[in-house]
């Protein structure tokens, strides 16, 4: 039997290779998170490792994907093992993750009978966990790290299609070592042991929580859009280090509005406001609740990765040297980027700006076609890196999404966009976008850049205030129920819309 010798940041190890295995199910097999945002439908180009040995020969698609690329880089998903081989992932810098938290008015009145608990958002991109003690309503220590599903696709279609080929057992069994691991590290930053650990509060999106509590989702993605359960209540994780830890699971509004957003609704205390609020979660799926006097209605639309930096040819997670920022000046395009590192690739904040610093300066028109002159391939400045016809086109698909769904809450509710007193941005690529571009790019309606404010990680804040206080719970309870869930699947409007607003 052939053997895969893998180098992941420095760290040796082997793995068996069976007959027509590819790199990537080695890597799976090894333990080492690789980002495979297409879920290995050969489509997005990022799995790139450096691979040599008995390796099928590399196919005219894999070629083209490679192009430009140096001598000895492979896409795992293509490269089958022949023989014995090595492979060397691509070193990756540490991604900015949002972790901030809004402390709950209300004096604590834990769900727990410990001393301390933790509150975890397990996001389609990131999972976030706080620790709190049951005295206070500030967290003690908080972690946070990519979604290790993230090897099984960027967004909830692609990860569902791989459950319905292998089950949904090896996506609970990564987010599942993956909380085991985040709570052992917050009690090592906390310096308590892992017994005085005794409440947990998880929230995520509808097929997050399918995954962690191991239902099969694909009901999730078929029409009626049933789920296995709703959630609000209490499970067993069966966690190494934490045995009879045991989590709730805030309850969803629908399948595709999931207990994240019943959370970020608690947090923003939207539920009690007699304003019209549009609050919005923008990242793989665009979860939005609509708030006015009359009550809330809610919605989700796939918008797909182009947000996070997948699924564009240039993009990458906001790593140190991802470009976060670009402007114009004196009619030149300039960029920053993170940690003002090397220019290494593109982030989806800086993606939006780029966008609307195209539209500035004449290298797209207002249907997203990019000049002749620049023959399907924009450059960002001196930075080295580019935008492409494609991957336009792509973020015009995230971008009619978002806008679409979001004027389909409003006709729904027959209101205008004037009449709305504030749109509330929450998540992690909400909280680092520049409502400017986003309004020039008419992601954002014209006038409500002023009216537009970031609320950062609402979801997870709501999962604290779930913990710290029972009445809170309740309150999640209340409002799952409270918000009416539509569906854009059958939505006429929303088709003629989503067309509509993909054009600049």
């Amino acid at each position: 039997m052939a053997t895969v010798t893998i180098d992941h940041n420095g760290r040796l190890s082997q793995v068996p290779a069976s007959p027509g295995m590819t790199l990537a199910e080695a890597l799976h097999a090894a333990g080492v998170e690789l980002s495979l945002p297409c879920g290995g439908q050969h489509s997005c180009g990022k799995c790139r490792v450096w691979a040599q040995g008995q390796l099928s020969a590399m196919s005219e698609r894999e070629r083209q994907m490679l192009d430009g690329a140096p001598q000895g880089q492979r896409l795992a998903c293509f490269t089958v093992v022949e023989g014995d081989c090595s492979l060397r992932t691509l070193s990756g810098g540490t991604d900015r993750i949002l972790a901030d938290y809004r402390a709950d008015p209300l004096p604590p009145a834990p769900i727990y009978d410990g001393g301390y608990g933790v509150a975890v958002d397990i996001g389609t991109t990131t999972v976030v966990g706080y620790l709190f003690s049951r005295t206070g309503n500030t967290p003690i220590a908080v972690q946070g790290s990519l979604n290790s599903q993230r090897s099984y696709g960027a967004d909830v279609l692609s990860r569902i299609a791989y459950c319905n080929e292998h089950t949904v057992t090896p996506l609970q069994d990564a987010i599942r070592g993956q909380l085991d691991a985040l709570l052992y590290a917050l009690c090592e930053k906390a310096g308590i042991g892992t017994e005085a650990l005794s409440g947990l509060c998880v929230t995520g999106n509808t097929t997050m929580l399918h995954l962690l509590a191991g239902l099969e989702p694909r009901s999730l993605a078929m029409a009626p859009f049933t789920p296995q359960s709703v959630f609000g209540d209490w499970h067993s994780l069966d966690l190494p280090r934490f045995p009879g830890l045991r989590a709730y699971l805030p309850r969803c509004i629908s399948a595709y509005v999931g207990a994240d957003i019943t959370c970020s609704v608690l947090s923003s205390g939207i539920a009690s406001s007699s304003k019209n609020l549009l609050l919005v979660d923008i990242g793989t799926n665009g979860e939005m609740v609509l708030r006015t006097p009359d009550g809330m209605i809610g919605t989700s639309t796939a918008a797909g990765p182009a947000f996070e930096g997948s699924g564009i040819s240039a993009g990458m997670s906001a790593q140190s040297g991802a470009i976060s920022t670009v402007w114009t000046e004196d009619g030149q395009i300039r960029y920053g980027t993170v940690d003002d590192a090397p220019a290494a690739g593109l982030c989806g904040s800086g993606l939006v700006d780029a966008v609307a610093a195209f539209l500035e300066t004449g290298v797209l028109d207002k249907r997203g076609r990019m000049a002749a002159s620049f023959g399907g391939k924009a450059p960002l400045g001196d930075s080295g890196v580019f935008v492409t016809q494609k991957d336009i086109r792509q973020f015009q698909l995230a971008k009619g999404a978002i806008r679409g769904g979001m004027d389909v809450l409003l006709r729904h509710c027959g209101l205008s966009y004037d009449a709305l007193d504030q749109i509330i941005l929450c998540g992690g690529f909400g909280s680092y976008l520049n409502v400017s571009s986003a309004q020039a790019i008419g992601l954002i309606p014209p006038d409500l850049a002023g009216r537009t404010t970031a609320i950062g990680n609402a979801a997870g804040a709501g999962a604290g205030n779930i913990l710290q206080n029972t009445a809170r719970l309740t309150e999640a309870q209340d409002i799952a129920q409270a918000v009416r869930a539509i569906d854009l699947s059958t939505d006429a409007y929303f088709k003629k819309r989503y067309v509509e607003a993909m054009l600049f």
